[in-house]
């Protein structure tokens, strides 16, 4: 599961990532470079959502995580160090996979 985006201003970001089998419910959170949580979503069972209120000159780690009736594995997830300024390069995407543990 790849966490994709696209810049749609200055100060937002759409952001989607594909389903994952057997995943009912998908959280999404938002950090800081150096770890901090900014903000941390439930997102239901869709995979794309739009953030606001993004800052140009900083750069955000969006993880994706996915879950079922028994909750989210939140020792792993989808990473990506994201911006909505045009002058940031991400030449690399943060990959870990998504394994559900029961």
């Amino acid at each position: 599961m790849l966490l994709q985006s696209t810049r749609i201003n200055s100060t937002t970001l759409s952001l989607s990532w594909q389903f994952s089998e057997g995943a009912t419910q998908y959280r999404l959170t938002q950090t800081d470079l150096n770890g901090v949580l900014i903000h941390s979503n439930d997102v239901g069972n869709i995979n794309s959502t739009n953030v606001y209120d993004l800052d140009e000159s900083l750069q955000y780690i969006f993880t994706v995580y996915s879950g079922n009736s028994n909750g989210f594995d939140l020792s792993e997830g989808r990473s990506s160090i994201l911006s909505t300024a045009s002058y940031f390069f991400f030449p690399f995407v943060l990959l870990m996979d998504l394994k559900f543990k029961f």
